[in-house]
């Protein structure tokens, strides 16, 4: 009789103990991972004269590069100023251009009406930089997305073009402290 009682038993919690999981029931718990946050970002390191090169990949393009980066730690912000030499997006070299901005956790610089159109930038604080450029003066482009990082002495970045007759072309702009 005691055999068949833990036989009926053991029967019992085979067929209804699996009903019973993710019923809420459980004392266990999953530990909540912690997000890593993203680093503060401090932009003094970058200040100073960037040169370098760009290079349109898929009309065979190139020319110089320069950004010159000041940093006012008072106000937290900076402000870039970005030449580019030889036949930009198919035109010819453009004035220079000013962006300024902010930062603290991310940097966000932007300017309206510039010669290349309107430019909106963000940098964080692992040295993502996210551009984009929209509003060409020209109505030759549509839009202009860039991408890339910077680290200490190298800004490295890929951009896309879409023109507004729905050709593309991309590129890559490279610079040294």
């Amino acid at each position: 009789m005691e055999k068949s009682l833990i036989a009926l038993c053991a029967a019992a919690c085979f067929i209804f103990l699996p009903a019973c999981g993710g019923g809420g029931g459980s004392t266990t718990t999953e530990p909540t991972p912690t997000p890593t946050p993203t680093p503060q970002m401090d932009p003094t390191p970058y200040a100073g004269v960037w040169t370098g090169s760009w290079r349109n990949l898929t009309f065979g393009t190139t020319g110089g590069a320069s950004m010159e980066i000041t940093v006012d730690t008072a106000t937290k912000s900076m402000t870039q100023t970005i030449g580019f030499d030889g036949k930009v997006f198919g035109g010819s070299t453009p004035p220079t251009v000013t962006i300024t901005g902010t930062y603290d956790q991310t940097a966000t610089l932007s300017a309206i009406g510039t010669p290349l159109g309107d430019i909106a930038a963000t940098i964080d604080g692992n040295g993502a930089i996210t551009i984009t450029m929209t509003n060409d003066p020209t109505g030759a482009i549509a839009s202009v997305a860039l991408a890339g990082t910077v680290a200490a002495t190298a800004i490295d970045m890929t951009y896309d073009v879409t023109y507004n007759n729905g050709a593309k072309a991309n590129g890559t702009i490279s610079l040294t402290l």
